[in-house]
């Protein structure tokens, strides 16, 4: 329920963000409404004060425009979190940012990809294996690396819900169940 809802807000961020008469990037909501999350990590009365029902909605929407302004934020990005505040869905603001940043990256033609390999490999190798992926995807390739001794060797890359599996581990699971199988 909570991920359809933020996608709405997402998404209607976005027309208010690539609309026309904007001045402000995307790029620059998405660091405001990080710099806001960690902030309300930080600060669980934050969090406290803005989901209380004992506060009223213009004391919530002041503090708001108190901390956008402490932050130097956009007027975009205080306007959401009016809205988003005066709808009591505060707590999902991490999931309103990680939708957006979802929609930006599709307007922007860029996929985001956790690549996990068996052993540390070379720049050009990651090079090499993003452009593979890119070319899989039709997209430009944005990825983050992790190690995992347990694929014994080659890598696995997660794209969205695609999951490419060339590791050694994968083929052997493959091969396994081909001989179960039959």
């Amino acid at each position: 329920m909570s991920l359809a809802v933020a996608s709405r807000y997402s998404r209607a961020l976005a027309e208010v963000v690539f609309g026309p008469q904007s001045k402000t990037k995307p790029e620059q909501v998405i660091t405001e409404l990080e710099a806001v999350i960690e902030a309300m990590a930080a600060s669980p009365d934050l969090v406290r004060i803005l989901r209380s029902p004992a506060v009223s909605l213009n004391q919530k929407r002041h503090l708001l425009e108190k901390l956008t302004a402490q932050m130097g934020g956009s007027e975009v990005t205080a306007n959401l979190l009016k809205v988003v505040s005066d709808h009591g869905r505060i707590t999902i603001l991490k999931e309103i940012a990680r939708s957006f940043q979802s929609v930006v990256d599709e307007r922007h033609g860029v996929a985001r990809a956790e690549i996990t390999t068996a052993q540390p490999i070379a720049p050009e190798q990651k090079t090499q294996l993003e452009a593979a992926l890119g070319r899989l995807s039709g997209k430009q390739i944005l990825a983050t690396y992790q190690q995992d001794d347990a694929l014994i060797g080659g890598a696995v890359a997660k794209i969205g819900s695609l999951i490419y599996d060339g590791s050694v581990r994968g083929q052997l699971a493959t091969l396994r169940r081909k001989l179960v199988n039959g």
